[in-house]
């Protein structure tokens, strides 16, 4: 054999051993990327149970708090009310201190008195009436005692 004819050879057996290893390279890649695959799914189910798991605990603890708090937060809102309406009073007091009643106020007292005069003239008239009921009439024919 000639030397073409060995190298010849020599570059086919080598041809052919790197088509034998270039198919394990890519069956092996395969199968790599198969398990690497598959690692990644279990790897993001269990991302998706431990999340889920979380999910459900912290909604269960927002809850227990939210519950907690909405007491508080009533407490609170009473509080703030009272005292909104006392600084109202405060004011309004310092308001008619300075400047005396307000016209809504004056109105309102006007008519409590006027209400109170009515009431008390209509208890006057009662009174007169009660009164005359057992006296006889002024007016009028006079009766004539009976005589026993």
């Amino acid at each position: 054999m000639g030397v073409l004819t060995s190298d010849m050879t020599r570059l086919c057996t080598e041809i052919s051993g790197l088509r034998g290893a270039r198919k394990a390279l890519i069956n092996d890649l395969m199968r790599v990327t198969k398990d690497r695959r598959n690692a990644v799914a279990a790897m993001q189910a269990g991302f998706r149970k431990s999340h889920a798991e979380m999910a459900r605990r912290t909604r269960a603890s927002r809850r227990a708090f939210i519950s907690s708090l909405k007491p508080i937060v009533t407490a609170i809102r009473q509080r703030i009310a009272d005292l909104r309406t006392e600084f109202a009073k405060d004011i309004a007091g310092a308001h008619r201190a300075w400047f005396g009643a307000t016209p809504a106020e004056r109105r309102q007292m006007e008519l409590e008195k006027r209400r109170r005069a009515e009431a008390e003239e209509r208890a006057r008239r009662e009174e007169e009436e009660e009164e005359e009921e057992g006296e006889p009439p002024p007016t009028g024919p006079r009766r004539r005692r009976r005589r026993r």
